[in-house]
């Protein structure tokens, strides 16, 4: 404790984002310099969003300046670690005795590739199902409670819009978030470990983009509209049933407070092999220096410890990684068990898988193409078969671009 306690502090280069949430970061700084007063903490809350900072250490990397540590979104894991930026934190962990005590695997699971941990998880958001609880209890004799299978989903939209015409049954956002999602919840996998094949051009992945054909069906095929126009439209009452990010779960409670509602569940699975894809915020480590690493790693364990997930979950509308702050009462379980609409996102936690991101800086070409392709078929211009054929002919030659 006197060798720590005496030595000159450290002060790592730590940058973090999304900026809106500059509050909740400066607070865990606070929280951790007061548990480590030799370590100081140079906070950059300077890039707006996760595509901005995934640019910005993309840039300092190139010029050897990268920060000990940064925050990232989840589908970068991987573009850092091909460029050789991240340093993975698996032996930290296996000398951690207290690990298993105090961090769920989840916090693992999102940020393991390839057999690597190149990170630890901080805040999760999943594609959930939102639910106008007055509307869906009419069409099931009282009942508020949806089906947790597809079907059964897409039935009661059916039975809304034929009661309210005016009323649009289900719609599901298609971007690669949404697609990954529906992918991975049936058992099939979105690519190859290596990241230069399509990995669902099977009977699982057909299925999967079945879905989006089912949903045009229902009647989205008629009103396609923005993310923005659908969010709106459900918070007025206008879309009974939504497939969006959990994250969106705060804004949604605030639009339709007083006027009905929402009810969430997790995504169905087809199997016992189903998860689910992970956005929100990892932590990384690009320190390669031997005492700035093991500074940064004890501000990295921090940030996903219990006490600092409290930080996380009160101040954001992100789910925190760390089932252990969850399921605790006096620490975040009685706060979510008075917040029943975040079941869902509680719910996937534990089928938490990473955001797959194809090799090479053509990864968001490859997303663009994605939310391309679901677009066809749930407008009903183009077969699940046929999308996911096309799929498979056209991203090997996207990727490394």
């Amino acid at each position: 404790m006197s060798g720590a306690a005496s030595a000159a502090p450290i002060t790592l280069q730590v940058d973090a984002t999304p900026s809106i949430f500059a509050e909740m970061f400066q607070n865990l700084v606070k929280a951790f310099e007061v548990e480590n007063p030799d370590v100081k903490i140079n906070l950059d809350l300077t890039q707006r969003d996760q595509t901005d900072a995934i640019q910005s250490v993309l840039r300092k990397g190139l010029v050897g300046q990268l920060p000990d540590i940064s925050f990232q979104s989840f589908n970068y894991l991987k573009l850092l670690d091909d460029q050789g930026y991240v340093a993975p934190v698996g032996d930290f962990i296996k000398s951690d005795t207290s690990w298993s005590t105090d961090f769920s695997p989840s916090v693992t699971q999102a940020t393991t590739i390839n057999g690597k941990v190149l990170g630890l998880s901080i805040a999760f958001s999943f594609p959930v199902v939102f639910y106008n609880k007055e509307l869906v209890a009419e069409a099931q004799n009282g009942d508020g409670t949806l089906p947790g299978t597809w079907d059964g989903i897409l039935g009661v939209a059916k039975a809304i819009q034929q009661r309210h015409p005016d009323v649009l049954g289900a719609y599901t956002r298609y971007n690669s978030f949404v697609g990954q999602g529906f992918i991975l919840s049936q058992g099939a996998e979105v690519g190859n470990a290596a990241g230069t094949e399509v990995a669902f051009a099977n009977d699982a992945g057909r299925h999967a983009f079945d879905l989006f054909r089912q949903f045009g069906e229902a009647g989205q095929a008629k009103v396609d509209m923005t993310d923005e126009q659908a969010r709106q439209a459900f918070s007025g009452g206008k879309i009974a049933i939504l497939v969006d990010s959990s994250s969106s779960l705060e804004s949604f409670q605030r639009a339709a407070q007083g006027h009905f509602e929402i009810g969430t569940i997790r995504f169905p699975f087809a199997n016992d092999s189903g998860k689910i894809p992970t956005a929100g915020i990892a932590v990384l480590l690009h320190a390669r220096d031997d005492d700035r690493a093991k500074a940064a790693w004890r501000f990295m364990r921090f940030v996903s410890s219990p006490k600092a997930q409290v930080i996380v979950g009160k101040s954001t509308g992100y789910v925190p990684a760390n089932n252990v702050a969850v399921e605790t009462a006096d620490l975040l379980g009685q706060y979510y068990k008075d917040r029943p609409a975040m079941s869902a996102a509680l719910d996937s936690i534990a089928y938490a898988a990473p955001w797959y991101a194809f090799n090479g800086t053509g990864a968001a070409r490859i997303d663009q193409l994605l939310l391309d392709s679901a677009r066809q078929v749930v407008t009903l211009r183009q077969s699940p078969a046929d999308a996911v054929a096309d799929l498979q002919n056209k991203i090997p030659g996207m990727v490394g671009e």
